[in-house]
């Protein structure tokens, strides 16, 4: 494992050996680490003297739920970074445009209906798109437009999986 991608601090192998850990969050899911440096001091005579220095990152990382009306009218302006998970029934325009406005570093929108947790059926939807991509285009689009694709659409697709199965062969 290399310690490059740990996040949170950590004791390696002996109390003496340690690795910091980052000193920003990288991802939504650290929103309650805490941040800190490891102080070291090595004496002449091979002593060390161990010491952690907490300190709090110019701008935490949280998520953000709600309707978009009620976070806008609500909310209060910040620089932290802002994970937005909109629970609105139906697509909006430009969200992202007033989400920005009262948090200027948000960086990810979603809505609640589209995150789904992984389970037995993404095995079956991974199956499916290997062995029949242009249906999976299909339910995408449809998802996506609220409507399915047309004649025209379908035709191209199929021509394009075609061409780029035949360029794998």
């Amino acid at each position: 494992m290399a310690l490059g991608h740990l996040h949170r601090p950590q004791i390696v192998g002996q109390d003496h050996i340690r690795y910091s850990g980052s000193p920003l969050a990288f991802g939504f899911d650290e929103f309650d680490n805490a941040k800190s440096m490891s102080l070291i001091d090595l004496e002449k005579d091979g002593s060390v003297e161990l010491g952690e220095l907490p300190f709090t990152p110019m701008r935490k990382v949280r998520t953000l739920r709600g309707k978009l009306s009620d976070l806008v009218a609500s909310g209060v302006p910040s620089e932290d970074f802002v994970k937005v998970v909109l629970t609105d029934e139906g697509r909006l325009i430009d969200p992202m445009k007033q989400i920005s406005q009262l948090y200027p570093n948000a960086s990810e929108l979603t809505y609640e209906r589209d995150e789904t947790s992984l389970d037995a059926s993404t095995a079956d939807v991974v199956k499916a798109a290997l062995t029949n991509p242009a249906d999976v285009i299909a339910k995408f689009l449809t998802r996506v437009r609220g409507s399915p694709q047309s004649k025209d659409e379908s035709e191209i697709i199929e021509a394009s999986l075609k061409t780029l199965t035949e360029a794998e062969v």
